[in-house]
């Protein structure tokens, strides 16, 4: 339930690894609510696509990831206000000590209008440090009036 509080626009800036960049991230909820859709880099070749849905009565993701892969991640710990993502190798094709991709996401309500946003990447089997983006909610006329 708490995801669908995310739809709408965010901004924030990240880091790539070639200095900081604007970043715009776009939740949609689409299948008669069943779905959320985190878009980012619209318009891009690296747009990416991630979708959260309910997995047997749990909270799981498919990233679509611009290294050209897939994985998938369920829901490993839930507080009060932070939502954690662990990889999931039943359901992936990926080969988690050779191939590039992201093993895991961390999701923090800071408030109503902040989120922040950690990915955790494998790059040829080794753990990159992690990058926390600070996503701010983009106010619009209907948001402002509700």
């Amino acid at each position: 339930a708490r995801m669908k509080t995310l739809v709408g626009t965010w901004t924030g800036k990240t880091d790539m690894g070639q200095g900081p960049i604007d970043m715009t991230v776009q939740y949609r909820l689409l299948a008669a609510g069943s779905v959320l859709e985190d878009g980012v880099f619209a318009g891009t070749p690296n747009e990416m696509v991630t979708m959260f849905y309910d997995k047997e009565g749990k909270l799981a993701l498919t990233h679509y990831c611009m290294l050209g892969n897939r994985p998938a991640m369920t829901l490993k710990a839930a507080d009060a206000k932070t939502l954690t993502f662990d990889f999931d190798a039943g359901c992936c094709t990926i080969d988690a000590k050779k191939e590039s991709h992201m093993h895991g996401m961390t999701l923090r309500f800071d408030d109503a209008d902040t989120l922040t946003s950690s990915c955790k990447a494998l790059m040829d089997g080794k753990e990159m440090p992690e990058q926390p983006v600070t996503l701010k909610r983009v106010k619009t006329e209907a948001t402002a009036q509700n």
